[in-house]
């Protein structure tokens, strides 16, 4: 009976290692992700199937190869330091952002987790590599990124003041033009409040308030404000402004292109004048 009740157990620990086989095998046959470890030296001794959607071969083309070979040069060049035991000490996870060459020579961008690894039976350390595609990703912020420096540049050289501020009016960045118009030096523009700093009668806070409560709903606008300068001087602005959306859609700021009209508002009032 003894026997039999032993046998029985050791049946039910099988079946029981099977089915986390199986959905071991289940989970990476589906998963986005990739699994790789590796020795400290880049060989591979295992890769989950995923790898065939990622970079185009089969686990068995790549199983006892190096990693590494599959790094694009410069990243190769770059990342290499980054997995000595030195920088992997005590399961410390490193994230990292590179590009891998598939099979038909394309270079994919992905972000992969790495940390070392030892098993209960084997006494040496690996790696471990948990390495998910970021490709339309990357390739959308690069040209979020360059359609930005281009309207920088734009921004840059035009007569325009420009200015750009954070929800609770923060100031992120202001063009040479802006400098001009107030008097202030980027350095002491940056991280100030807009209204703080460039307003003092309530009329021009209010007129700013409600222009705030147009942005949050995503709406431009067009308004008149007269702000003071660094000097004490009292300027009027013509101020177009936008809001500025994060990648989730929600306004993270705003934007405004600021024209001086001072001279122009004292030409009309003598007019005016000469008029009455």
């Amino acid at each position: 009976m003894l026997f039999r009740s032993d046998l029985t157990k050791e049946y039910q620990y099988q079946k029981e290692l099977e089915a986390d086989k199986q959905q071991f095998e289940l989970i990476a046959r589906n998963s986005s992700d990739v699994t790789v470890i590796t020795d400290w030296k880049g060989n591979i001794s295992y890769i989950s199937p995923g790898v065939s959607r990622l970079l185009g071969y089969a686990p068995e083309e790549l199983r006892g190869g190096n990693l590494f070979d599959h790094f694009c040069d410069e990243c190769l060049k770059m990342l290499k330091p980054q997995f000595s035991k030195k920088n992997l000490q005590n399961g410390e996870i490193r994230t990292l952002t590179f590009r891998l060459v598939k099979k038909n020579q394309e270079m994919l961008w992905v972000e992969t987790a790495v940390r070392s690894i030892k098993s209960d039976t084997d006494k040496n350390q690996n790696l471990l590599f948990h390495i998910r595609d970021i490709h339309q990703q990357q390739l959308a912020k690069q040209a979020m990124e360059a359609s930005e420096e281009k309207y920088r540049t734009l921004f840059e050289n035009m007569d325009l003041g420009v200015l750009e501020v954070d929800n609770q009016e923060r100031i992120l960045y202001a063009n040479a033009a802006f400098e001009r118009t107030t008097g202030y030096a980027l350095n002491e523009l940056k991280g100030q409040v807009a209204s703080k700093l460039l307003l003092q009668a309530d009329r021009e806070k209010k007129k700013l308030r409600e222009q705030h409560k147009i942005r949050a709903r995503g709406e431009e606008s067009v308004y008149e404000l007269d702000i003071v300068r660094k000097d004490g001087e009292i300027v009027t602005l013509v101020i177009s402004g936008a809001p500025v959306f994060d990648m989730s859609g929600q306004v993270r700021g705003s934007v405004g292109i600021h024209w001086d009209v001072t001279r122009i508002r004292a030409m009309e009032q003598q007019l005016l004048e000469e008029r009455i």
